[in-house]
């Protein structure tokens, strides 16, 4: 099973498009503290229903928040990034996850030029439709659902991706 490290942006929408929990459900994830602090914590606080999707998620073992531990790596690439890539990232390492999944792009283009595994939220669904997690149907609701959420680019690959 890969073990997914996931920032806030990639957190949050795959809990607004209603498939975090069979993402939990089909691949080992984590997050850390610091991003459970900003989109539970800080969720709940402005009432944010994807909050409490992934605070319940967290609660059944589905999603880990883990200490970090920062990596000199990990803040050379995310430099003039927030706290939330910053520990993302260090995490990715700290616990040798197979991607980091996010779909903020300044912090992808930092993870492609430095050569780290990553996935955003179209490729997640994507893989799952692959791996035979969703259906074709399945995939093409995900992915119908997350359109507003990503560049059009990302939403036109994935799509060729599951029509095939």
């Amino acid at each position: 099973m890969a073990l997914l490290d996931l920032d806030c942006d990639a957190l949050i929408i795959l809990a607004k498009i209603s498939l975090m929990q069979k993402v939990a459900e089909r691949f080992e994830c984590v997050i850390s503290e610091d991003v459970y602090e900003e989109v539970v914590v800080e969720g709940k606080r402005k009432g944010y229903s994807d909050a409490l999707t992934v605070e319940e998620l967290v609660k059944r073992g589905l999603i880990k928040v883990l200490p970090v531990t920062p990596d000199r790596r990990a803040l050379d690439i995310t430099t003039g990034l927030g706290k939330g890539e910053r520990t993302t990232l260090s995490l990715f390492f700290n616990v040798e996850a197979d991607f980091v999944v996010t779909d903020d792009t300044r912090f992808l283009s930092r993870l492609i030029r430095a050569g780290v595994n990553h996935l955003d939220s179209a490729t997640v669904i994507v893989l799952m439709f692959k791996l035979g997690f969703l259906t074709k149907s399945e995939a093409l609701r995900a992915l119908t659902s997350l359109r507003p959420l990503i560049k059009t680019d990302a939403f036109m690959k994935a799509l060729k991706s599951i029509k095939g």
